[in-house]
């Protein structure tokens, strides 16, 4: 629930016994959005494995577009004709002319071998075979993961670097296979094939839980009510990785191994309380985990009536912890979550059974099993997956490749990199762009822009970048006027997964995000303020517990910061509904979950291509707050804030009446009728920013931990890993003038709305 900050010296007192019987308990499980090794470096625990097999007879140069199709003709020549139609084949030379060496390529290598045999229902694992000497050129036959030429179609419709050469050899690649496109960049398929739609596709995943337990050959009814604690077992937990909530995992016993169904709740009171519903809770979503015949897993979201999901709803499973983008997706989250398998838990279920009365007791008992016969099964499975995992070149353990090459590949390209992707050098491409007003229209104009500067504000070099969204959307323009072949449109568009709702799926048609212009019309030019890069010191040894100790930040990343807090105009006219108590197009927005913003976010991110929307950082917001200086105004209070001694009828004392008597506070506003007012009525602070104190207490990005500071990185801090609340900064209308400070942290359940609460978006250019 949302706490009120406390004044004066009694409610420093209070405040600080609150906050010692209120320090929220650490989430043990790792994050889904842990960051590893960066991919470059990631062979380093990537054991060689089996050899990566060669196709005989097939060793020649790939540095050059001509020379893949070469490489790919005399392969496809050496294979029986009956079977060419069945080869397909994956490049890597466009990251080494991009300066990737040996340890970058096997990763990729390594990780195309694991993603093909994760989309496979075949029984044996079979690693993609490389045909040339430097290994960037891979060949797979579809029969050996229970594809068809028909699949590799549908790919290839969502396929954005399709280039028709007018040469025979690759006429005579394309006759052969019978294939218009049999050759795709392995970097694309890594990142894309990961994420539905193609996920679900490739790897035939049917649109609802029942379809997929009749494929399997699991029956979850007749487990459940006829063999609990020999076909099916089950657990259950108040916290984990991916929930606030609480959540129970059941394993069923499957032909190809486990079928494992976790129930995911949206609150842990009345019946998603599972100690007191442990049979007959009601969900609101669900995740299944399924052994694939050759030991690797699949994986499938549900929304409470079990029907396919592209990601996860977020006010029921979320990345914890601060993440650009905190929504589950199947496929590449769950890969990235479950490394090593499947991931240890502790039943809190069966403990609070044992020491009951229950009439079901025994049934109960029965099916929640004991921790060490549940880890044994943990255990099985994960050796199951480990075995399989090890047979695809790759090792079961901290961190998938998979996943970081995923992020890897949705980094902004600079030009050497686009260059390499064009096959080009890129003192040629630089050339052309400056030359070529189509090539600017394109969007390549970007590198040539951002300007790096030394210690001394001096532009050292330029090293501008193109989003991988933007460069995808216009590499048929560029490929044209650059006279490299003809571009094979994709037919299909959308590889961005659905946005959820809490009653299902929302579809995205296209991820050729434009700017929205009504929003654009609301906020207005200049709305944004660009924020500099600099250091501060965060917190205060005057006030609170939890804004101790105070501590010097570096913030190396320079940010843009909105000038207002987001209206109710703004926030309609992007999600199509008004949620606030106080009622005014100018009013800023309240009343709104930490996870609604998110949904609201994520809404502008698809609309918007220039830009990556988010919540600020704590310290973000505080560094803007503070403007450059030590102190909170330049002025008295009353001149930049709405708080309650001044956002009713008539003048209040707030502090004197809390004093006097804190029950009547409340009576008090809501009697002088104290409430928010239009955004940018007071004065801005020294960086033009307005409200940064009162009027509504702000969400921010980071978990909210009393004890933090101790412990905060001293540059570009992102808050704790984990915890149940979510910062709030600022202030509010209801509030006395003491806790509109700079300084002032509080924290709020992310689930919950308040009229106090609402926020102000940061962002950084795509």
């Amino acid at each position: 629930m949302f706490r009120l900050k406390l004044a004066a010296t009694i409610g420093s007192l209070i405040l600080l016994l609150a906050t010692q019987a209120m320090r929220f308990d650490r989430v043990e499980a790792q994050q889904i959005s842990d960051r590893l090794e960066p991919a470059a470096a990631l062979l380093a625990s990537v054991r060689h494995g089996p050899q990566w097999g060669r196709a005989e007879g097939t060793v020649v140069s790939s540095t050059a577009g001509e020379s893949d199709l070469a490489a790919v003709d005399l392969d496809l020549q050496s294979v029986g004709e009956s079977d060419r139609p069945f080869m397909r084949y994956f490049t890597l030379t466009h990251l080494q002319r991009a300066g990737a060496q040996e340890p970058e390529l096997r990763s990729y290598r390594a990780a195309l071998s694991k993603l093909v045999n994760s989309l496979s229902w075949q029984n044996e694992i079979t690693i993609p075979k490389t045909i040339d000497a430097a290994g960037t050129i891979l060949r797979i036959d579809l029969r050996n993961y229970d594809w068809n030429p028909g699949l590799w179609d549908r790919v290839q419709k969502y396929y954005p670097y399709g280039v028709k050469s007018a040469s025979r050899t690759y006429e005579s690649i394309s006759t052969g296979a019978q294939c218009e496109l049999p050759i795709l960049r392995a970097d694309w398929f890594i990142a894309r094939a990961a994420l539905p739609p193609l996920y679900h596709e490739i790897l035939r995943i049917p649109k609802t839980d029942g379809e997929l337990e009749a494929k399997l050959g699991v029956n979850v009814a007749h487990d459940l009510m006829s063999t609990p604690g020999k076909d099916v077992w089950r657990a259950g937990f108040t916290e984990s990785g991916i929930s606030s909530n609480n959540r129970i995992v059941e394993r069923h016993r499957a032909p190809y191994g486990a079928y494992w169904r976790a129930h995911s709740f949206s609150s842990s009171l009345y019946d998603q309380d599972i100690t007191l519903h442990p049979m007959n809770f009601k969900r609101a979503g669900g995740e299944i985990i399924f052994s694939l015949p050759n030991g690797l897993q699949g994986y499938m979201i549900t929304n409470a009536e079990g029907e396919r999901l592209d990601q996860g709803q977020t006010d029921v499973v979320l990345v914890k912890g601060p993440a650009p983008d905190p929504a589950i997706y199947n496929g590449l989250s769950c890969m990235s979550c479950h490394t090593e398998g499947m991931r240890p838990f502790k039943d809190d279920v069966r403990f609070a059974i044992e020491n009951s009365n229950r009439p079901d007791r025994n049934q109960v008992l029965a099916l929640y099993v004991t921790q060490s016969e549940m880890g044994r099964w943990v255990a099985e499975d994960t050796e199951r997956y480990r075995v399989a995992v090890e047979k695809t070149g790759n090792v079961s353990g901290p961190g998938d490749l998979i996943s970081q090459l995923a992020e890897k590949y949705d980094e902004p390209l600079k030009a050497d990199r686009a260059a390499a992707e064009l096959g080009m050098p890129r003192a040629d491409l630089t050339r052309a762009v400056q030359g070529d007003q189509r090539l600017q229209a394109a969007g390549l104009n970007a590198l040539l822009m951002e300007e790096v500067k030394d210690a001394d504000g001096r532009i050292k070099q330029l090293v501008g970048t193109v989003k991988r969204g933007v460069w995808e959307t216009q590499f048929g323009s560029v490929t044209k006027v650059l006279g490299l072949g003809e571009h094979l449109k994709p037919e299909l568009t959308r590889l961005r997964p659905a946005i959820p709702t809490s009653t299902g799926p929302v579809a995205v048609t296209s991820p050729a995000r434009q700017p929205n212009p009504k929003v654009d019309a609301l906020l207005g030019q200049g709305y944004f303020v660009r924020i500099p890069t600099g250091e501060f010191q965060m917190g205060s040894a005057e006030f609170d517990v939890d804004e101790r100790p105070v501590h010097r930040v570096k913030l190396t990343w320079p940010f843009e910061i909105g000038r207002y807090e987001i209206t109710q105009a703004v926030w309609e006219t992007v999600m199509g509904k008004n949620p606030s108590y106080n009622r005014g197009p100018q009013l800023p927005v309240e009343n709104v979950s930490w996870y609604e913003v998110q949904q609201f976010i994520r809404a502008m991110n698809e609309t918007d291509s220039r830009y990556t929307y988010r919540l600020p950082t704590e310290a973000e917001w505080e560094y803007a707050r503070r403007a450059g200086t030590g102190v909170d105004y330049a002025g008295p209070l009353d001149e930049f804030a709405w708080y309650a001694d001044n956002s009713g009828d008539d003048r209040l004392d707030a502090d004197e009446i809390w004093r006097s008597d804190s029950a009547s506070y409340g009576e008090a506003i809501r009697t002088n009728k104290c409430r928010t007012h239009p955004v940018g009525q007071k004065q801005p602070n020294l960086w033009g920013l307005y409200d940064m104190a009162g009027n509504v207490w702000e969400w921010c990005q980071d978990w909210y931990d009393v004890d933090y500071y101790g412990r905060s990185s001293a540059t570009d801090p992102q808050g704790p890993p984990s915890g149940s609340h979510r910062v709030v900064r600022g202030g509010s209308w209801s509030i006395f003038g003491r806790d509109c400070r700079s300084t002032v942290r509080n924290g709020g359940s992310p689930s919950r709305r308040n009229i106090n609460i609402g926020f102000r978006l940061a962002r950084t250019p795509r």
